[in-house]
């Protein structure tokens, strides 16, 4: 498996967006799978390649190295709600290797946010997803939830506006149930 990853690196300028598309769509099923732990990490691992590979492809199709042709389609783009849900799952995994790499991808995906401007629908499929997360009852995915909430209305305050009437439910939901939480766990002791 590493073998073929190291291919696909090397021949990075022969690669097809729809192939890539194809096997991200791989990748983040493996993430979200009960394999064991070295599928997953190894996915995390060519997710974030793929995260690098594009935002460079971006810089130098802008910087006129690329053609249009290599770069008009963005995989990782059309793809980015079903990564991300893989990505925030696995931040609360119980091996502190996919946790770890999880969070650089995370990292990378906030900043492939900030690069990329996605489409309305993509907006809406990102915010479904954050809305999906917030009943994950693990500290470190719902962290990042709220951090991705930040980071969108910062950068999309006019369309976010429009979607944040769900996303205030649930966040009003996850605090009652954490706060009937932190009562329970203190009348107990």
């Amino acid at each position: 498996m590493m073998e073929f990853l190291k291919e696909v690196r090397q021949n990075s300028k022969d690669r097809s967006p729809g192939l890539d598309l194809e096997v991200l769509s791989i990748l983040v099923d493996i993430c979200c799978s009960k394999m064991g732990s070295f599928p997953r990490l190894t996915a995390l691992i060519w997710i974030c390649d793929y995260l690098k590979y594009y935002t460079r492809a971006d810089e130098l199709q802008k910087t006129s190295q690329l053609s249009m042709n290599e770069t008009s389609t963005n995989p990782v783009l059309k793809k980015i709600f079903d990564i991300l849900r893989a990505v925030l799952v696995c931040l609360s995994d119980d091996e502190e290797e996919i946790r770890k790499a999880a969070a650089k991808n995370n990292v990378l995906l906030l900043s492939f946010i900030e690069k990329f401007k996605p489409s309305s629908e993509e907006l809406n499929q990102i915010v479904a997803v954050l809305k999906e997360m917030l009943k994950d009852n693990k500290a470190n995915t719902t962290e990042s939830v709220l951090l991705w909430m930040i980071q969108l209305m910062n950068k999309f305050s006019s369309e976010m506006l429009t979607m944040m009437e769900g996303v205030l439910e649930k966040l009003i939901e996850k605090l009652t149930e954490s706060e009937e939480s932190v009562i329970h766990n203190s009348t107990c002791d």
